[in-house]
């Protein structure tokens, strides 16, 4: 009789921990499924995250791009419709008139040492009439268009550009220096929000050049 209350009770016991263990395994199966659901969440959100980085990065850069483009466009607009003229087929950017030398000369807007021989040219940086800093280049010729005289002109005295943008301003001379070839502060763009303008040319020996550095009135 003992033996079979005994054999009962093991039955019993058995099953209670088959049945544990039955509920344990459903409960890890349906954790690492709600572990892997989480982690695909994760992964899909991270992913549409970056995409969309992505996405904004790309237009960014275009619109940079695009706005760069048009930045460059516009400058090249500007430049083309600055022409004032054309002299011998060149074109000019600017007039250049100093009344104490006599003299009256067209500026060419492109530099090259075939230029230089036609007549004065824009050199370097800077555009006429503007701010900053707008350097003229001329040899010392004997000829009417040319710098042969630039060495006569005296402080204070005026200078005159005129452009087809912004028209006739006047400038006055407020430095005038000889200086080695391989000086090149004369071209300095830094003129403190100022229109300035620098007119270059060589001595009659050409070994220094005079620089002329006038200012708007």
């Amino acid at each position: 009789m003992q033996n079979k209350s005994y054999t009962k009770k093991f039955y019993i016991f058995f099953v209670v921990i088959i049945l544990i263990l039955v509920v344990f395994i459903i409960n890890l199966k349906n954790k690492s499924n709600n572990n892997k659901t989480n982690d695909l969440e994760l992964l899909k959100t991270a992913s549409t995250k970056s995409i969309i980085e992505n996405n904004l990065d790309q237009k960014n850069d275009v619109s940079k791009q695009n706005t760069l483009n048009n930045e460059i466009e516009e400058t090249d607009k500007l430049q083309e419709n600055n022409i004032l003229s054309y002299y011998k087929g060149y074109p000019v950017i600017a007039k250049l008139e100093i009344p104490s030398i006599d003299l009256s000369t067209d500026v060419l807007n492109d530099y090259s040492e075939e230029n230089l021989k036609i007549s004065v040219t824009k050199f370097y940086k800077g555009k006429p009439n503007q701010v900053g800093n707008f350097c003229v280049v001329g040899h010392n010729y004997i000829t009417s268009n040319m710098f042969h005289n630039l060495n006569k002109l005296e402080v204070n005295e005026k200078i005159y550009l005129t452009d087809k943008l912004y028209g006739k301003k006047e400038y006055y001379i407020y430095k005038k220096e000889i200086v080695n070839p391989k000086d090149v502060s004369c071209l300095s763009q830094e003129t403190d929000g100022n229109m300035e303008l620098t007119l270059i040319t060589c001595t009659a020996d050409s070994k220094k050049r005079i620089i002329i550095k006038a200012r708007e009135l």
